[in-house]
C-alpha cells in the first residue's frame, strides 16, 4: 500500500496549530547513530523529515550482524550456502564458550561468593545443577542452564534454536535453514513507516526527560477517512510494556490494530516509547556503553518519561486532558505516576488499563525465577546495563525458525503471554521483527524485587542508594489508592504475566474505577494481538472513551 502525504508539522508555538507537508518514513532519525550515540540532537519543536522506504538500509540502534556475537566466530565476509549453514550449525566454538561459561559459573557458585549471587533458598539447588554432567540433566534443566545462566544475548538465541532442534527433531533445523525471509513489509520498518504504510498521517518527535533521556513519540494526527474534519480531536496516549515499543499497537491489520483504530474513530493518537527500547537509547550527556545509561527501572519511567510525553503533548495540541492506555509495564507507570503526582492525575480523563499490573506474586512468567538469584547474581548472569534488546540474530531466529518449531513457540507464549489459537500468524515477521525492545537489568531487577517483596514499591538499591534517593532505609510503597483518575480495567483469565489472583489484589485499591471486565480466555498479548480483540475490547474501549469527554 502506498504511504501516505499527507501530515502536518508543529510550527513550534506550542498551541497545536499545524502546517501541513509531506512527510515520509525513515528508518534512521537525524543525529541519532546506530548505537553510541552522544544525545546531542534535543530539537523537540518539529517532526523529522524522513526518507522513504525504498531507499533506505534496514539499521535499528544497536542492531548488531547476525553474524556477531560475543563468544562467536564473526567471518571477515559472510559465508554462503553451506559454509554458512556450518557457520552456524558447526557449534564446536559455541559449545565449547557455553561449557566455559557454565563451568566458571559453577565455580563461582560454590566458591566465596555464591552468597552474593543466589538467595539462600536457591543456592544449594543451583550448585548442585552445575556440578552435574550433561548426560545426568533431565530437558528443563539443560533449558534452566542454557537459557538462563549463559550470558550474552547472541549465544541465548543460539541456545534457543539449539534446544528446539534438539526436542523436534532435524525437521526444526531444515525448517530453519529452508524458510523463507519474512513476507511482511512491516516486518522491517519502524514505526513511522509502519503508520505510512496503511495510509496515515504521520508524526515523529523527540521529548527530552528531566534527567536527559531522549525518547521517541509517534503521532498519528487524523485517520484516513476523516483528514477533512474541523475542529479538536480529542487525544490518546497509548504506552506499551516491557520489553515491548510502540509498534505493539500497530502490528496487525489496519482494522484490528488499536492505534489506527482510534484514530479513524476521530482520536489524536500519540504513542510513547519508554527508555532504553529500541527507539529511545539516546541521552543528551551519556552513551549507551555507558553502565550509567541504564540505571534505571520503571520508576524511572513514571517520574520522568510519563510526564515528559504528557507535558509535550499538552504543549503541541493545547489541550489540557487526554486518555491514558497502557498496557502491562504501561499501566504500572500509570498507577505510580497519578498516585504519586496529582497534578499530573488531573490531565487524565480515563485511565484505561489492558493487562494491569501493580503485584507479580502469583505469575507465572518464567522471569519470576529469577528470584532465586540475588539482584548482584543477576547482574552476574545478565550484565549490568540492557537486557533482550533487538538484534539481528534474534530477530533471524524468531521469524524463520520459531515460526515452526512448538519448543520455541511454547517458550515464546510462556514467556511473553501469547495465545497462539487467537493469533494471527501470518504476522508472525512482524511480531517477531519488533519484539523483544529491550530494557535495563536493572528493570528485570526491580521486577524480581516484587516477587520477593508482594507489593508495588521503588526500587531498593541498598541501604547506601535508598538513604540517597527516598532519604530512608527501605524503599517506599506506592498506595494506588491515592490515585483519584477514573480507570477502567481489562485482564485475562489466562494470563501467565498479570496473573488474575494480582489483579483481584489490585481492583480494591482503585477508588474510581468506573469498568472492569474479566476476559476468561485471554492470555497477556491477546490484549494486543488478539484475533477477536477487536469486538471483544477495542469496541468497550470506545465506549468508554465516548462516555468521559
Amino acid at each position: 500500500m502506498p504511504a501516505d502525504t499527507g501530515t502536518g508539522t508543529d510550527t513550534g508555538t506550542g498551541t497545536g496549530t499545524d502546517t501541513p507537508r509531506t512527510l515520509t518514513p525513515a528508518p534512521t532519525r537525524p543525529g541519532h547513530a546506530p548505537d553510541a550515540d552522544t544525545g546531542t540532537d534535543t530539537d523537540t519543536d518539529t517532526p523529522r523529515t524522513l526518507t522513504p522506504a525504498a531507499t533506505r538500509t534496514r539499521t535499528r540502534p544497536g542492531h548488531a550482524p547476525l553474524w556477531a556475537g560475543p563468544g562467536l566466530v564473526t567471518p571477515t565476509a559472510r559465508p554462503s550456502g553451506g559454509a554458512a549453514q556450518r557457520e552456524l550449525w558447526g557449534c564446536d566454538s559455541f559449545q565449547k564458550v557455553l561449557v566455559d561459561r557454565l563451568q566458571h559459573l559453577a565455580a563461582v557458585l560454590q566458591g566465596a561468593t555464591a552468597r552474593e549471587l543466589l538467595v539462600p533458598e536457591a543456592r544449594a539447588g543451583v550448585v548442585m545443577l552445575l556440578s552435574k554432567g550433561s548426560t545426568e540433566l533431565t530437558s528443563g534443566q539443560v533449558l534452566f542452564k542454557r537459557l538462563f545462566l549463559e550470558r550474552g544475548t547472541a549465544r541465548m538465541w543460539l541456545a534457543l534454536a539449539l534446544l528446539s532442534v534438539v526436542f523436534c527433531g532435524m525437521a526444526s533445523g531444515e525448517c530453519f535453514l529452508n524458510s523463507q525471509s519474512p513476507k511482511n513489509p512491516e516486518a522491517g520498518m519502524n514505526i513511522s513507516e509502519m503508520i505510512s504504510f496503511w495510509g496515515y498521517p504521520s508524526e515523529e518527535y523527540d521529548v527530552v526527560t528531566e534527567d536527559g533521556y531522549i525518547l521517541q513519540l509517534n503521532r498519528i494526527p487524523h485517520g484516513r477517512e476523516n483528514t477533512g474534519c474541523q475542529g479538536v480531536r480529542p487525544v490518546a496516549l497509548l504506552q506499551h510494556g516491557l520489553l515491548a515499543e510502540g509498534s505493539t499497537w500497530l502490528t496487525n491489520l489496519a482494522n484490528s490494530s488499536l492505534g489506527f483504530i482510534l484514530a479513524d474513530a476521530g482520536y489524536d493518537v500519540w504513542i510513547g516509547n519508554s527508555r532504553g527500547n529500541t527507539w529511545s537509547r539516546r541521552h543528551q550527556v551519556l552513551t549507551t556503553t555507558q553502565d550509567e545509561f541504564w540505571a534505571f527501572s520503571f520508576d524511572e519511567m513514571a517520574r520522568y518519561d510519563l510526564p515528559a510525553m504528557i507535558s509535550f503533548i499538552e504543549q503541541k495540541t493545547g489541550q489540557k486532558q487526554l486518555y491514558y492506555i497502557g498496557h502491562s509495564q504501561g499501566t504500572t507507570i500509570g498507577f505510580i505516576a497519578f498516585s504519586t503526582m496529582p497534578q499530573l492525575a488531573q490531565k487524565i480523563k480515563v485511565f484505561l488499563a489492558l493487562s494491569p499490573v501493580t503485584t507479580v506474586i502469583f505469575s507465572r512468567s518464567p522471569f519470576t525465577k529469577l528470584s532465586f538469584f540475588s539482584d548482584s547474581g543477576i547482574k552476574e548472569l545478565f550484565g549490568t546495563r540492557e537486557f533482550l534488546p533487538h538484534t539481528a540474530l534474534g530477530e533471524h531466529i524468531l521469524t524463520r525458525f520459531c515460526v515452526c518449531s512448538k519448543v520455541c513457540k511454547h517458550i515464546l507464549a510462556t514467556v511473553f503471554g501469547f495465545n497462539w489459537k487467537n493469533t494471527n500468524m501470518s504476522r508472525f515477521d512482524v511480531y517477531m521483527g519488533h519484539m523483544p525492545a529491550g530494557s535495563s537489568v536493572q528493570n528485570i531487577i526491580h521486577w524480581v524485587q516484587g516477587v520477593h517483596g508482594g507489593a508495588l514499591r521503588a526500587f531498593d538499591g541498598g541501604h547506601m542508594y535508598n538513604s540517597l534517593h527516598y532519604r530512608q532505609v527501605g524503599a517506599p510503597f506506592y498506595d494506588v489508592q491515592h490515585m483519584e483518575v477514573p480507570t477502567a480495567v481489562w485482564n485475562g483469565g489466562r494470563d501467565c504475566l498479570a496473573d488474575p489472583r494480582d489483579t483481584a489484589i489490585l481492583l480494591p485499591q482503585v477508588k474510581n474505577l468506573v469498568h472492569h471486565k474479566l476476559i476468561p480466555h485471554w492470555n497477556h498479548m491477546d490484549f494486543l494481538l488478539g484475533l477477536d480483540a477487536t469486538e471483544v475490547l477495542y469496541r468497550e474501549i470506545l465506549d468508554i472513551m465516548k462516555k468521559h469527554p
